[in-house]
C-alpha cells in the first residue's frame, strides 16, 4: 500500500480516481487514504461481461472511443433482441453455435480483418472460454488477426484436422488508403499496381473466407460497410447475449467461473505459505 500509495502521489493524487466494488477493498482503503474518489463498480456483474460499465468506459473514453454511439450500439442490440426473441440476430446465433458444438467442432477461430479489433480478440477469448467451458462441455477460442494469422496459421486451417469453425469480422476496405504504384520492371507483383492497400485487405480477406468455404469449412461472418463506435457497441452486446444464451442451451451457467477461482485460491495459500517461511 505505502509503496503503491508513494507512486500514485509522485504523478499527482489529483489525477487519479479509482473503481472498485465496497469500501472495504484495498483500492477503496488507498482511495480514501488519498483522499480520492471512488467510482463503484457493480459486484455483480463479473468482468468480461462489464463492457458498459465505468470499469469500461472511462478507459473507452480516454481511447477516444464515442460513449454515446457505443452505448447506443449495445442498446440497439438488446431491443432487437426482446423485440425479435427467437427471431433476433442473437437467437439466431447462438442456434447456429450450438449445432455446431453438437457436431463435435472442438474449435472456435474467431478472425477479424481489422487491426481495430487486435484487443476485442482477447476479450471475446476470454468470454467464450470462461462462459462456456464447464462440465466438459465448450469449445478451445483460437485467436486469429487477419491478414497476419491467415499467413501463419491457414495451412492448419485448410489442411489439418477438420475440428474448426470460424467467426470472421470484416468491412469494406475497398479503395481505402494511397494507390501503389511500382517500378514497371517489377513484373512478378504486377497485380499490386493501381490498387490501394485497402484493396489488398479487402482481396485477402475475400480469398480466405472463398477458400475455406470452397473445403467445406464451417463460417460465419459479420460484415460491415463501415466500421465505427455503434458498430463496436452492437458486437460485443452481441457475442455477450450470443453467449449467455449458448450457456443457457448447454445447461450451464454462463457467470460463473469456479475452475478459475480455485486456481486463485491456491496460488493466494501459495503465496501466504511463502510470507510464513520467510517469517
Amino acid at each position: 500500500k505505502d509503496l503503491f500509495s508513494a507512486e500514485i502521489k509522485k504523478f499527482g493524487a489529483e489525477n487519479f480516481y479509482f473503481i472498485t466494488e465496497t469500501n472495504n477493498t484495498a483500492l477503496a482503503k488507498i482511495a480514501s487514504s488519498l483522499g480520492r474518489p471512488i467510482i463503484k463498480h457493480h459486484n455483480k456483474i463479473g468482468g468480461r461481461y462489464s463492457c458498459f460499465l465505468p470499469v469500461a468506459l472511462i478507459p473507452a473514453k480516454l481511447a477516444n472511443i464515442e460513449l454515446d454511439q457505443y452505448v447506443l450500439g449495445g442498446k440497439l442490440m438488446v431491443e432487437d433482441f426482446l423485440a425479435a426473441k427467437n427471431k433476433s440476430l442473437v437467437f439466431g446465433g447462438a442456434t447456429i453455435m450450438l449445432a455446431i458444438m453438437k457436431k463435435g467442432y472442438s474449435n472456435h477461430v474467431f478472425m477479424p480483418y481489422m487491426q481495430r479489433l487486435y484487443q476485442l480478440i482477447y476479450w471475446y477469448s476470454q468470454l467464450f472460454a470462461e462462459s462456456l467451458g464447464k462440465n466438459n462441455k465448450g469449445m478451445m477460442p483460437v485467436k486469429a488477426l487477419g491478414s497476419v494469422d491467415q499467413h501463419s496459421q491457414l495451412q492448419l486451417f485448410l489442411d489439418g484436422p477438420k475440428n474448426n469453425f470460424f467467426t470472421f469480422i470484416t468491412q469494406s476496405s475497398n479503395n481505402l488508403g494511397n494507390k501503389i504504384n511500382l517500378d514497371q520492371e517489377l513484373k512478378e507483383i504486377n497485380y499490386f499496381q493501381n490498387n490501394t492497400v485497402g484493396d489488398v485487405i479487402n482481396a485477402n480477406q475475400e480469398a480466405t473466407i472463398e477458400t475455406l468455404a470452397q473445403s467445406s469449412v464451417p463460417l460465419r461472418r459479420f460484415h460491415f460497410q463501415k466500421f465505427h463506435d455503434t458498430a463496436l457497441g452492437e458486437l460485443m452486446m452481441y457475442f455477450m447475449l450470443e453467449t449467455i444464451l449458448l450457456g443457457y442451451a448447454l445447461n450451464i451457467n454462463p457467470f460463473d467461473q469456479p475452475a478459475v477461482e480455485a486456481g486463485k485460491i491456491k496460488a493466494k495459500d501459495i503465496l501466504r505459505s511463502k510470507n510464513k517461511l520467510m517469517i
